[in-house]
């Protein structure tokens, strides 16, 4: 589903590396724009919003955003 709101961002599921990670998160998604200006545009697009509201908040205990910027 991520694939098909993101816009043609790459889509990226990580998983615990270790114990001590694996006691904190569960998992870890990561969309990869490419450009920064994408990002609001897609935040706010109503199926994001759909998604992240009604069907990830319920089921999470914490959720993180951050935005960085890929160095080469």
């Amino acid at each position: 589903m991520l694939n098909a709101l993101a816009g043609g961002a790459k889509v990226r599921v990580g998983l615990p590396a270790d114990d001590p990670t694996r006691a904190a998160w569960d998992l870890q998604l990561s969309l990869v724009f490419e450009s920064n200006v994408d990002v609001e545009p897609y935040r706010m697009h109503p199926d994001h919003r759909d998604y992240v509201d009604h069907y990830l908040k319920p089921k999470l205990d914490h959720i993180r955003a951050w935005n960085f910027v890929e160095q080469p």
